[in-house]
């Protein structure tokens, strides 16, 4: 388990893109429908812009399994996809690009992230 930052869908698109140059922000969807970044982002000199706002988060421990990441599965250990693909798509459009500009957020298409959190809340249903 580790201690993160956690993210409403909302606030992780305000924080979402490259805060300077070879610096990025990419909260990562947890199950629950909220997002989570390292707790040593709120100290990042490459977040600085950031860091007021990152600091007053809220702290959660947060184990692999809370994830969305971990329903991709893992064949290597025997653990099956489980992740439908609009759970795919949220993980993708979530992660880091390199075209990202710097000081631009990346917002996640807001229609599909409500439908995917609504669906995490269901249990993935």
């Amino acid at each position: 388990m580790a201690t993160m930052l956690i993210l409403t869908p909302e606030e992780a698109d305000q924080v979402r893109g490259l805060t300077s140059k070879g610096n990025a922000l990419a909260p990562t969807p947890l199950l629950d429908g909220m997002f989570a970044l390292p707790l040593q982002c709120a100290e990042d000199p490459g977040h600085s812009k950031f860091r007021r706002f990152l600091r007053v988060l809220p702290k959660q421990e947060v184990a692999p399994e809370d994830f969305l990441a971990s329903k991709r599965g893992d064949p290597l250990q025997g653990k099956p996809a489980t992740a439908t693909q609009a759970e795919r798509d949220l993980l993708e459009a979530c992660s880091y690009k390199s075209d990202w500009q710097e000081g631009v957020a990346v917002q996640v298409d807001a229609e599909m992230a409500a439908v995917d959190a609504e669906v995490l809340a269901k249990g993935g249903k």
